[in-house]
């Protein structure tokens, strides 16, 4: 995981990079730092598709992904 935390460093406005981070905290079960990995995913990029899926694990109880707009 260094060279995720290393990426997330040089690329700190990327939600793909903090997603992703947060999966790997999340498996090596450092909840808090992912949680917080997850929530500036979805801060920093709203609309991007990384961003959509931080908020659905942040949210696993809500409807995924973005509301349906007709």
């Amino acid at each position: 995981m260094p060279r995720l935390t290393e990426l997330a460093g040089a690329n700190p406005r990327s939600s793909f990079v903090r997603l992703n981070l947060g999966l790997a905290q999340f498996w090596r079960r450092e909840d808090e730092a992912a949680l917080a990995s997850w929530r500036r995913a979805k801060r920093l990029q709203p609309d991007t598709p990384s961003a959509v899926r931080a908020g659905d694990l942040l949210h696993p109880d809500s409807p995924r992904g973005l509301p349906q707009f007709e």
